[in-house]
């Protein structure tokens, strides 16, 4: 299934306690390790998910010093209608 990541964005921030989304960068990962170190990012927000269920990974970062602020994981799951 096609999973468009930005709409699920405004969705984050309660789950955060990041109080200001215009202050962040929200970065996709396949992997934890890949979150954790911030390489490989997902480039294509319109994500077709690998496996069903699927666990991907979402880094917040300050968008001014570039530093991680927070992390958070995103089990993605196409249903059958």
């Amino acid at each position: 299934a096609i999973f468009d990541l930005e709409s699920y964005e405004d969705c984050f921030f309660p789950l955060t306690g990041l109080p200001n989304p215009s202050l962040v960068n929200i970065i996709y990962f396949e992997t934890y390790e890949d979150m954790l170190a911030g390489t490989n990012p997902i480039d294509n927000l319109l994500y077709k998910n690998i496996i069903n269920p699927q666990i991907i990974y979402v880094r917040f970062e300050d968008r001014n010093s570039g530093q991680p602020i927070a992390y958070l994981p995103l089990v993605l799951k196409a249903i059958n209608c």
